[in-house]
């Protein structure tokens, strides 16, 4: 999906429901605002509603509450093809669930889906934040490679020409090169365990 956060020629791009339902925590909420309200999150609305994911409020509601505000009303833009049916759905789903839950338990199951959908909406942003950094260790090791590689091709050069006193001064500062290159690909292999 492209960047929703940004107009383009006065516009929003239109994200579907299926696409807003894939964002989460601040990405989730400038997206319905751009979606449903055709303009950018302001500091308070972002505040208010990233607050209310961690909490665990459902997503579904945010985007109801947005649709049928005074601002989405006045403006006509709360509109989003498939969200009262969804809505409908999740309420009809909700009830079996709180039914077998409080026949289980004997306990009112609102406050606890809410405590799940707020660790849910909390690891999606770790992992997302997770597979950031990752990609960033990657660009750092590969540009790592690249450099004990110029340095490798350098010594072999030296080594060629037979300048034995040059290549004994790039063995020694590629020494802490390649155990550098060692220590990336040991950070390599820990996170790849995750």
């Amino acid at each position: 999906m492209s960047d929703v956060r940004t107009s383009r020629g006065g516009g929003f791009d239109r994200p579907s429901l299926a696409q807003l339902l894939g964002l989460h925590n601040e990405e989730f909420v400038r997206a319905a605002y751009a979606r449903l309200l055709e303009r950018e999150a302001d500091p308070e609305g972002l505040r208010f509603y990233s607050a209310e994911l961690l909490q665990g409020v459902d997503k579904l509601d945010i985007l109801e509450r947005l649709s049928q505000s005074d601002e989405a009303r006045t403006r006509g833009t709360g509109r989003l093809e498939g969200l009262k049916e969804a809505i409908e759905q999740r309420r009809h789903q909700a009830g079996k669930w709180q039914r077998a839950f409080r026949e289980l338990s004997g306990a009112h199951s609102d406050a606890l889906a809410r405590q799940i959908r707020g660790i849910d909406q909390t690891l999606r942003g770790a992992t997302q934040q997770a597979n950031s950094e990752t990609a960033e260790i990657k660009g750092a090791l590969a540009e790592v490679r690249s450099q004990v590689r110029l340095i490798a091709e350098a010594v072999a050069d030296a080594q060629a020409s037979d300048r034995s006193d040059d290549a004994k001064t790039l063995r020694r500062s590629t020494a802490s090169e390649i155990s550098l290159a060692h220590e990336v690909v040991r950070m390599k292999t820990f996170l790849g365990d995750f």
